[in-house]
């Protein structure tokens, strides 16, 4: 085992005694091994945190990108209706208008002729 000297800053210092006051050290060196462990495991668990939170957005923008084109196709469909639905009012209207002018009277009809229809 490679042995190193170094001078830990206050903050370090505070970590180190945490860790020894709270683990079952019988050193300041296990202190120090055990802060270094942890931090590789915690180092691990946030490189595997950040894979998952790549992964989740990417399922994320592929959702986006689905609902994006059901959504347009709704609008296509929609726009399709209404059009369907302005048209078969229009075809209404000329039925209407055509009932009308056969039921009525050659003079009426004639009037209609002449003056226009009134709506």
């Amino acid at each position: 085992m490679t042995r190193y000297a170094f001078t830990a800053d206050s903050e370090h210092e505070e970590i180190i005694e945490h860790e020894e006051d709270t683990g079952n050290h019988d050193s300041t060196a296990s202190a120090i091994r055990a802060c270094i462990a942890r931090s590789a495991e915690l180092q691990q668990e946030c490189d595997e945190l950040e894979a998952h939170v790549e992964e989740l957005q990417r399922e994320r923008d592929e959702r986006v990108a689905e609902l994006q084109q059901t959504v347009e196709r709704l609008e296509r469909e929609k726009r399709m209706i209404i059009e369907q639905r302005d048209e078969t009012e229009t075809l209404q209207r000329y039925v209407e208008e055509e009932q009308t002018f056969r039921r009525a009277s050659l003079g009426t009809r004639l009037r209609w002729w002449i003056f226009g229809m009134d709506d």
